[in-house]
């Protein structure tokens, strides 16, 4: 018979840790091996328990659940987190998924599917909340209706996007393209103001969702 899957829970609220104690003492595949009610605690007691699944809240006093995500990831990169959070924004939800998150499931869902996630992750599966999926698709289905209406980059900046999803520094780019540093960086600061995003990476991610360009 194999190992249990080992399993911290990391929530401020007692009464939801309660619930997900009782329903994984009754998973015969599984045992809770502790609780963390703060995101400074889930962090050090993932160090020191080294649980196969966390189950993280987004909203935690001392350290919010997508800080002590990204500590636990560089701690353990084989920890395997899965949000339960009542929050399920486009943002949070792509935060989490590119922190490392294994699964993202909404609070008030049934049990079997937390085990179910549990037994995902510990597998290496994600599970995503059929909501959070919904939620999602109706962004993407924005953003490129967006992009159809507006002709949203030009074709010199899809270029410039294709070379930043290679890892291209702004002289490497000018190099490829034949133009300047500050010509690169004029187009970036275009691409930034139409997608709607900070830097290079958010840029590269958001034109990947978008059909733009392929990484």
């Amino acid at each position: 018979m194999s190992e249990p899957i080992t399993v911290l829970i990391a929530d401020d609220h007692a009464i939801i840790r309660e619930a997900l104690e009782t329903a994984i003492s009754r998973a015969s595949d599984m045992t809770l091996v502790g609780q963390a009610e703060t995101g400074l605690e889930a962090v050090a007691l993932n160090t020191r328990l080294k649980p196969d699944v966390i189950l993280l809240d987004l909203r935690m006093p001392e350290m919010d659940g997508l800080q002590a995500l990204r500590a636990i990831k560089k701690d353990r990169p084989e920890a395997r987190v899965v949000v339960l959070t009542s929050f399920d924004t486009e943002d949070d939800i792509i935060a989490a998924l590119k922190a490392g998150a294994s699964g993202y499931i909404l609070k008030g869902t049934r049990s079997q599917t937390v085990l179910a996630a549990i037994r995902g992750a510990h597998a290496g599966v994600s599970l995503l909340d059929p909501a959070v999926t919904s939620r999602l698709v109706a962004g993407v289905t924005a953003l490129k209706a967006k992009s159809a209406e507006s002709g949203l980059v030009t074709d010199r900046e899809l270029k410039v996007l294709g070379l930043l999803a290679k890892g291209h520094s702004n002289r490497r780019v000018g190099e490829e393209l034949h133009i300047s540093t500050g010509t690169v960086k004029s187009h970036l600061s275009h691409i930034f103001r139409k997608l709607d995003v900070a830097d290079r990476t958010e840029a590269v991610v958001k034109a990947a969702q978008l059909g733009l360009i392929e990484i």
